[in-house]
């Protein structure tokens, strides 16, 4: 792991997540938090030192492992109601019952252009909009510490980024959330609905999932590469 990615180093002149998750050949930026328990401890041992991205890289990964929390209380919460759920650590992606997806992101604030603009939120979701939900971490001014949880549609989502305000939000379909433990109830009880509705209308269901095996499906592949978020 550490020889390729020295050889990535030697021919960009630079390492970051990025970098890391477009380099063919290299696992992803989350193996190496997984391995070596941060980027910035794999940099060190092949001796690379550049400090401009210690900060932004220390707070991805803070992020990340909120994100993989949440996401392993949320499994705990639909398994317990008979849900088959099975998460996808390095493109943050969910699989519920074979045919929902739930993808875990962060919505960052955004500087205002101008003096008295209202403040605005980034979220990116590079999966495309996957059938089911997107939850994000929305994140206070400056990106040091989480605001609340936001819940939406995969379909508010018509590209892979997603810029919103709070007078925005209802528009987009964004619920938010004081606590992540309720924004689980809530999802727990859509997942519960949206079970209830393919059982009672099997046919549909049934075609659905024919129609999905015809074409590859975005978003939650294994294998897929995820950047940063």
């Amino acid at each position: 792991m550490l020889s390729r990615l020295r050889r990535v180093l030697m021919k960009k002149g630079k390492l970051t997540a990025t970098v890391i998750d477009e380099t063919v050949g290299l696992p992803h930026s989350s193996s190496y938090y997984k391995y070596f328990g941060s980027l910035r401890n794999a940099y060190r041992l092949i001796g690379y030192n550049d400090t401009r991205y210690w900060e932004a890289l220390e707070a991805y990964s803070r992020w990340l492992a909120v994100n993989a929390d949440n996401a392993a209380q949320l499994r705990e919460r639909l398994e317990k109601k008979s849900a088959k759920a099975e998460f996808d650590a390095p493109i943050a992606c969910m699989r519920v019952s074979d045919d929902l997806s739930i993808s875990f992101t962060v919505a960052r604030w955004q500087r205002p252009n101008r003096k008295h603009q209202a403040p605005q939120w980034l979220l990116n979701c590079k999966m495309g909009a996957p059938a089911g939900w997107i939850v994000a971490l929305r994140l206070e001014e400056n990106n040091r510490k989480i605001l609340d949880h936001l819940l939406l549609p995969s379909t508010s989502m018509k590209g892979t980024w997603l810029r919103f305000m709070d007078k925005t939000r209802e528009r987009r379909k964004i619920e938010r959330f004081e606590t992540f433990e309720d924004l689980a109830q809530s999802l727990v009880r859509r997942v519960n609905r949206a079970k209830r509705g393919a059982l009672n209308n099997p046919s549909r269901s049934k075609a659905s999932r024919s129609t999905q095996g015809d074409r590859p499906q975005r978003g939650c592949r294994r294998g897929t590469k995820h950047k940063n978020p």
